[in-house]
């Protein structure tokens, strides 16, 4: 809890909690079109070959190098994502609003990429062979799957 306001200030969560599900509802593809259906990358130009830092303290872990991702960017999933339906899941470690499985949007089906353009392009990102190359490199972890498991 103490890390929100940091998290808050950095731009990263919004200044009040999310509005409960039932007036977040939107159905898919009935946002208004954007000029543009074709989303901007979300990794940064050559950001997989910059160095991340590795920390011990207070478990192994590695922070992302800065501008990674495109905060802008992320920022516009944040909001599509909000525009979607949400189920409120609670356990001793975490609560959270989870939406339906994301691996399910199809690229090809033009209600899914005018509703979520951004959302997408993060999706393929993540789980681009580039990308699961750097995180193996990073971790020493066996070959990764390009099966897409995110909800």
């Amino acid at each position: 809890a103490h890390l929100l306001p940091h998290l808050r200030a950095a731009g990263l969560l919004p200044l009040r909690p999310p509005l409960p599900s039932s007036m977040c509802q939107k159905p898919l593809g009935s946002k208004k079109k954007s000029k543009s259906t074709k989303a901007k990358p979300v990794l940064a130009p050559g950001a997989l070959g910059a160095r991340p830092a590795l920390d011990p303290f207070p478990y192994p872990h590695v922070r992302a190098p800065p501008g990674l991702f495109d905060r802008r960017a992320l920022l516009a999933v944040r909001e599509e994502l909000a525009s979607l339906q949400r189920t409120f899941k609670e356990t001793d470690l975490f609560k959270v609003y989870q939406t339906g499985d994301l691996a399910n949007l199809d690229p090809a089906d033009p209600r899914h990429a005018a509703a979520l353009p951004r959302t997408m392009a993060l999706r393929s990102a993540l789980y681009s062979s580039e990308f699961r190359a750097w995180v193996r490199q990073l971790t020493g972890c066996t070959e990764l799957t390009d099966q897409t498991d995110c909800s």
